[in-house]
């Protein structure tokens, strides 16, 4: 406000910063598990317990937990198989009945080598005093040989 009570507008460097990062702090995705406590703590209860006692697989206890609680949102399976694998939860792939006996899937290799004929020397590499061309047969030429080898082209 100036002295005679008109407003101005100021940008204070520091504010427009902080108000930045605060919207940007919200409009990032919090994960699947987040405000789901009751549904981690009843994953690793049933997927932690003894192995012989044990009902549940991931599959099998999401869908049956989502079954029982319709107004929660229940991660997928394959959501929780990632946090397992990542570290994420107590649950780990060794407790996973299934997850130990499958043999793991075969890395895609790319190609050795590279896939590019190589016909002989490149003219890049040749000697620096073929470039003056001070001797007799230093010249360049394109030659092109005919159908079946009968005719040479120059």
């Amino acid at each position: 406000m100036t002295y005679d009570y008109q407003y101005v507008d100021v940008y204070l460097a520091e504010t427009g910063s902080r108000v930045y990062k605060e919207n940007r702090s919200n409009s990032k995705a919090k994960g699947a598990l987040f405000g789901k406590s009751t549904f981690i703590k009843a994953f690793e209860e049933a997927l932690l317990t003894h192995k012989k006692d044990r009902v549940f697989s991931v599959d099998t206890f999401t869908h049956k937990y989502r079954r029982e609680h319709p107004l929660e949102s229940v991660p997928c399976p394959k959501t929780m198989y990632k946090y397992i694998k990542l570290g994420i939860l107590r649950v780990k792939n060794i407790d996973l009945p299934m997850k130990t006996r499958i043999r793991p899937r075969k890395q895609s290799s790319e190609p050795r080598g590279m896939n590019k004929k190589l016909f002989g020397k490149s003219i890049d590499q040749r000697c620096p005093a073929i470039l003056s061309r001070e001797e007799f047969g230093h010249w360049e030429l394109d030659l092109v040989i005919g159908k079946k080898s009968r005719v040479l082209l120059l």
